[in-house]
């Protein structure tokens, strides 16, 4: 019986090239078939960014807890400096589970008092976020906001808990609109009006908002 000689080395080099060949072919079929099938929101990509109450109509109270001061103004279309406007950034940290927080800083100038304002806010927020679509997703979040504002003759801190409930519209990649119930309400804070109101010195404020709140977000 004649013996058999070995593969040639061109015989296992050809090998080689068609099992690289086939596998990578496979790899490509995969990935044009999961870019043909749109991910939703909060499963597509894992960071986002987002710029929150940028407009839309919300009511804010500001109130003493003896309730002897209450006052409430409506806030419809941009906002400006009240509501604040706020960045935030979230990390998707499990299946639909979000962790993240808004950030607020800049000077402005209140038009009621002509007083200059510095303005700084922390929104750290957990969120879960349930698709109802390829394109639409509910994103639940809660949290607490700190909030100081200082100037001249004022000095104002609030810590309040807040819940919204947005509903994420991803018409593109990397893009999607938040519209949404927004709520937050002051359980602690103080604001001290030295020499402008001497019976207010060192008040305990609360000041809380609710309303509808318009925002974008993009996602990488």
């Amino acid at each position: 019986m004649p013996s058999r000689s070995p593969p040639s080395p061109l015989f296992a080099l050809a090998l080689v090239l068609a099992v690289a060949l086939v596998t990578s072919t496979s790899m490509a079929q995969t990935t044009e078939t999961t870019e043909a099938t749109p991910r939703p929101f909060g499963e597509r990509h894992r960071t986002i960014f987002s710029i929150e109450n940028v407009g839309g109509f919300l009511h804010v109270q500001e109130r003493l807890p003896d309730q002897s001061l209450s006052s409430g103004v409506n806030h419809f279309g941009t906002f400006v400096v009240a509501p604040t406007s706020r960045v935030g950034i979230h990390r998707v940290v499990g299946k639909g589970f979000t962790l993240g927080t808004g950030f607020t800083l800049g000077d402005f100038t209140d038009h009621g008092t002509n007083a200059s304002l510095t303005i700084w806010a922390l929104a750290p927020r957990v969120g879960y976020v349930a698709p109802l679509g390829t394109h639409a997703s509910l994103w639940l979040r809660g949290g607490l906001t700190y909030f100081h504002a200082s100037a001249r003759s004022a000095d104002y801190w609030q810590v309040a808990p807040a819940a919204e409930v947005f509903l994420v519209l991803t018409p593109f990649d990397h893009f999607g609109v938040m519209l949404g119930l927004v709520a937050e309400v002051g359980v602690a804070g103080k604001r001290e009006l030295p020499g402008s109101y001497p019976s207010m010195s060192a008040s305990e404020y609360r000041y809380s908002t609710y309303g509808l709140s318009l925002g974008f977000l993009f996602d990488l």
